[in-house]
């Protein structure tokens, strides 16, 4: 009998869709005798200790993504780029993981920022790596987020995103330290939209390595239609993230949007997500923010409250969110931006061109004037976003790494 595999998968929190997706992989993993193991940096979930006193590891872990930043300041152009850059260092010490991965076939990595991994270290694990990118990050000089930025094409420098851009920049030397370290690693990149596996062939870092598509998927037996019909007076509008002031998730177009609506009292927006600071913006329909959904039977809930779900990000990659909602049976709306547009079809939302407010506004309209089947959006999405199919193809990936 061959031995099963046994996959190392590694995220640096237990908030978000690159660990939901993660989280998925495991237990599907586990559910076909592969041994998959979750190493989870941070978070209730953590599974990853520094010390056996909880509250002064949760410090220390805090302090070194505090430290990271603090690094930053050194660099960065201002505030705002904070949390979309990322030096790639400190991490933890290879010895506190060296065990779990020295035992694996393969390792798995979802999202190693914050602290959890330096980069340098990803050259001790002496195993093949599949890195699934969430966002970009794997293949830039710093940033996860490109925006308009082409530079992770020619190799980075002149960063917009550092105080003194210049061609041999942070960024650069980043590029650079990244380009030696991938040299010498067995790495295959795994994108979950074609428009992500788009950037990562052009990318400098990206163009030489093995890479491939494979769409996430969702718990189908938690997210789907609970069979209950929504209030027909009130038309519910929803909105998740993980933060509800992130910038961009762009909340604040949302808000626009609802302005622009006849009748607004008869709308209600679902907030899902926490509330970090003020908003700098009246809302001008009843809502209410839900802080606590920790979990997918709590989310599950919370999208079969909606009538729709709306989407306005600068830029996503492939939002788990949606495929979640769509299983649910509600109509998703969004700009077509990155990913988003591989996940929204006519048959289950509309796509609107960005940052278009007015025609997203008559969207919303429109899902409320011609509300969909939700048993049958539920059903096609179901059939859609399995996580089997995710499952089957990386176990088929992770097979041919270690052959």
């Amino acid at each position: 009998m061959l031995k099963p595999i046994k996959v190392v998968h590694l995220s640096a929190s237990d908030k978000g869709g690159a660990f939901v997706v993660a989280q998925n992989l495991v237990n599907q993993m586990q559910s076909v005798d592969v041994i998959a193991e979750h190493l989870i940096f941070s978070g209730k979930k953590s599974s990853v200790k520094i010390t056996s006193i909880a509250l002064f590891d949760t410090f220390l872990k805090g302090g070194l993504h505090a430290f990271e930043k603090f690094i930053q300041l050194f660099y960065e152009k201002n505030k705002s780029f904070r949390f979309k850059f990322s030096l790639g260092k400190p991490g933890i010490s290879y010895f506190l993981i060296k065990r779990k991965i020295k035992s694996a076939d393969i390792i798995h990595i979802h999202w190693i920022n914050k602290g959890f991994i330096s980069l340098g270290d990803l050259t001790k694990f002496k195993k093949p790596i599949v890195w699934t990118c969430h966002d970009i990050w794997a293949v830039t000089g710093g940033c996860h987020i490109t925006n308009e930025c082409q530079q992770f094409i020619t190799g980075c420098g002149n960063c917009p995103m550092l105080s003194m851009p210049y061609p041999e920049d942070i960024s650069r030397q980043l590029i650079q330290k990244k380009e030696a370290i991938y040299k010498n690693i067995n790495l295959t990149f795994v994108s979950p939209s074609k428009w992500m596996d788009k950037n990562i062939s052009n990318s400098y870092l990206g163009k030489d390595q093995p890479h491939l598509v494979i769409t996430n998927g969702v718990n189908t037996s938690i997210f789907n239609y609970n069979g209950k019909e929504a209030d027909e007076e009130i038309f519910v509008i929803g909105f998740v993230a993980a933060n509800l002031n992130d910038e961009n998730k762009a909340l604040f177009r949302l808000i626009e949007a609802i302005r622009l609506l006849p009748d607004v009292q008869s709308f209600k927006l679902l907030l899902v997500g926490k509330k970090k600071s003020e908003f700098t913006f009246e809302i001008p329909c009843p809502y209410e923010i839900v802080s606590d959904a920790d979990n997918a039977e709590k989310m599950a809930v919370l999208y079969n409250k909606m009538n729709a779900m709306a989407v306005t990000s600068t830029l996503e990659t492939f939002p788990t969110t949606l495929m979640e909602a769509t299983c649910c049976g509600i109509s998703v709306i969004g700009f077509n931006v990155g990913g988003i547009r591989e996940l929204i079809i006519p048959f289950n939302g509309q796509l609107i061109a960005p940052f278009d407010i007015e025609a997203f506004a008559r969207g919303i309209q429109h899902f409320k004037e011609n509300r969909m089947d939700k048993s049958i959006l539920s059903k096609h999405s179901r059939e859609r976003y399995g996580i089997e199919s995710m499952a089957n193809t990386y176990l088929k990936l992770y097979s041919e790494k270690i052959k």
